[in-house]
């Protein structure tokens, strides 16, 4: 090659020896399956109520997979020898509490059902969440174990455990639902709050939303105009002790120490019965008085329209006489002679109170009373509380 350069002499560069350069290895790599930011990036719409930040997975998921190095190529010099490559870094990962690591090192895989937290440099699981606030942060929750929040829930936002759920600030129009008790400071409602517990449910005030519980509803000073329902008792004790408007369905007992207000704030109170069937009855009632609502605003212009929705309105009065034949069937199965309401200071006018198929409205204040069923089953009647 040399002498050919020479001989020619054209100035162009000629080669006369070459090496073999080496390939540096490639670094192993973990992936964590977990993070929710996948599903941010590649969907377009996202309800970011749903969009969560939190580390959830479920028993048997891979959360981390490593992606084995690669090892380096070593090259040659100009003379022969060999340039040694550089090898890759391999990252070393253990497992922590609730997780495995597969034989061959490169799974890692959730023991339970749980949050994933950084624990001593490992990744563990908690059945156990902790998190500040329900908000656009966190988005809704969806949780096999206790849920504790330390804030509030938002409104629109929704809490599901399959366990307990305690929540040390107030629910707004939110959801929430667990497989045993939950605990929360306040609820309001707005209307549209659902509280649902195969437990039971403890809160300092209940204002517009729907409680119910497997077990007892406790509150611990005020429920207005709330729907209750309870296959246990109803005790409203604590504080005020007032029940104002709504449904206070209960198997057993409704404890207060008010029901009613001077202002005559209609509050109907059920014994001896399973909610379910009542709280179809009150949805009903809701459609029923919703259509004739707009059959008052219909006019002339919409006859179509007008005898659609009379024909609706005639079904759902049909549905809701039958229901009512169900519920009074329920209502003198279930009785246990057990059930009663008891006032410790004032039963106010129009409260409605139904045992079995026996009803009785207050038509003036009534003080220190319990109410009950009489003997032969026929009638309400009133005793002293003390």
């Amino acid at each position: 090659a040399l002498k050919e350069a020479v001989e020619t002499a054209d100035g162009k560069p000629h080669l006369f020896a070459s090496g073999l350069p080496p390939v540096n290895g490639l670094d192993s790599e973990l992936v964590f399956l977990f993070s929710s930011k996948k599903e941010r990036l590649t969907n377009e719409k996202i309800d970011h109520r749903n969009f969560s930040s939190l580390n959830l997975v479920k028993k048997g998921d891979v959360i981390v997979e490593k992606i084995p190095g690669k090892e380096g190529e070593d090259g040659l010099n100009v003379y022969g020898k060999t340039i040694f490559s550089l090898s890759g870094g391999d990252i070393k990962h253990s497992p922590g509490k609730n997780t495995s690591l597969s034989p061959d090192g490169l799974r890692l895989t959730a023991d339970i059902s749980g949050n994933v937290i950084v624990e001593k440099d490992r990744l563990s699981i908690v059945p156990i969440l902790h998190v500040e606030e329900v908000n656009y942060k966190t988005g809704n929750i969806n949780f096999d174990g206790d849920v504790f929040v330390k804030g509030d829930v938002l409104e629109g936002f929704s809490v599901l455990s399959s366990e307990n759920i305690f929540i040390n600030g107030n629910a707004y129009g939110a959801a929430l639902e667990a497989g045993r008790n939950i605990v929360v400071r306040n609820i309001f409602g707005k209307g549209k709050a659902t509280v649902k517990a195969g437990g039971d449910i403890k809160a300092t005030v209940t204002e517009n939303a729907t409680l119910e519980a497997g077990g007892s509803i406790i509150i611990y000073s005020n429920s207005y105009q709330s729907n209750l329902f309870s296959k246990d008792s109803i005790i409203v004790t604590g504080g005020k002790g007032t029940i104002v408007g709504g449904l206070a369905c209960a198997q057993t007992a409704v404890k207060a120490k008010f029901i009613g207000s001077e202002g005559g704030t209609c509050t109907k109170i059920v014994l001896g019965l399973d909610y379910t069937v009542e709280k179809k009855i009150s949805i009903i009632e809701a459609r029923i008085n919703g259509l004739k609502d707009k059959l008052a605003k219909k006019t002339d212009k919409e006859p179509g329209k007008y005898a659609a929705a009379m024909k609706q309105l005639t079904a759902l009065k049909n549905l809701r006489a039958l229901l009512f034949e169900k519920m009074q069937i329920a209502r003198e199965s279930n009785l246990t002679g057990r059930e009663r309401v008891e006032v410790s200071d004032i039963l106010f006018h129009d409260v409605h109170i139904i045992i079995g198929s026996a009803h009785f409205k207050a038509g003036t204040k009534i003080r220190s009373s319990k109410i009950l069923l009489s003997k032969d089953g026929q009638e309400i009647v009133l005793t002293s509380l003390y």
